[in-house]
């Protein structure tokens, strides 16, 4: 889950700072800065509800079958049994799996924004918006 935080932080971070002219733009038209951090939280939240409803289905998949046929290791049925286990392991679908993990993301999600949008509301507009030539 750590690397899974981490990745979620970086993408959204970079995203963020990647379109910070775009946001400076926005606020030199007069756009308020509440808009620009609710358009951002929003976006933030959807790519990750985007991206759990596809994780949770793929990794329900893989949990159905793992408990209906189980994973065969029978090749090393020797080790295993002196440990006193199955040479066939069955999954277990718990409902806790798919919240915890859903409530993981959304919280990455939330918190990678934070630097970002504190960094686009003390932004100079005038900076910000100036063309390199």
């Amino acid at each position: 889950m750590l690397v899974v935080f981490i990745g979620i932080m970086g993408v959204s971070y970079v995203s963020i700072l990647d379109r910070i002219r775009e946001f400076g733009i926005m606020k030199s038209i007069g756009l308020s800065y509440s808009l620009i951090r609710l358009q951002i939280i929003l976006e933030a939240l959807f790519i990750s509800l985007v991206g759990y409803l596809l994780g949770a289905i793929l990794g329900y998949i893989s949990l159905y079958y793992l408990v209906n046929r189980g994973l065969d290791l029978s090749q090393f049925a020797d080790g295993m049994e002196q440990f006193g286990m199955s040479s066939t392991i069955y999954g277990v679908i718990k409902v806790s799996y798919f919240t915890s993990t859903f409530l993981a993301i959304v919280g990455a999600s939330i918190l990678s924004v934070i630097l970002p949008l504190r960094k686009i509301k003390n932004m100079n507009v005038i900076e910000v918006t100036k063309v390199d030539r």
